[in-house]
């Protein structure tokens, strides 16, 4: 049974900075696949991502019921879900405190 991170005094404390940054890009797409979310995290970081690290990251995320992926043809396409959505503006209320 998939479960979601739960709500602490500190949303998504308990996942690495990947993983956090791996949620909130995939909240700002439209279902990408897994190597567009890899050239989206180049984009940002200073140092090279590997797709491997990128897809652990999914792989625990979906784990949590943070992500979710659907299949189509070949390709995984991913997308967080709603318990996903809520611990990323829970983070970003905490974060603004």
């Amino acid at each position: 049974m998939k479960m979601a991170v739960k709500n602490s005094e500190r949303p998504l404390v308990e996942l690495s900075a990947l993983q956090r940054d791996v949620l909130a890009q995939l909240a700002g797409m439209d279902a990408p696949k897994g190597v567009t979310v890899v050239a989206t995290l180049e984009d940002s970081y200073d140092d090279t991502v590997t797709e491997t690290s990128v897809y652990n990251a999914l792989t625990a995320l979906g784990n949590m019921g943070l992500v979710e992926s659907k299949r189509g043809g070949r390709e995984k396409y991913y997308q967080t879900t709603d318990a996903g959505e809520r611990e990323l503006r829970a983070d970003i209320k905490w974060r603004q405190q």
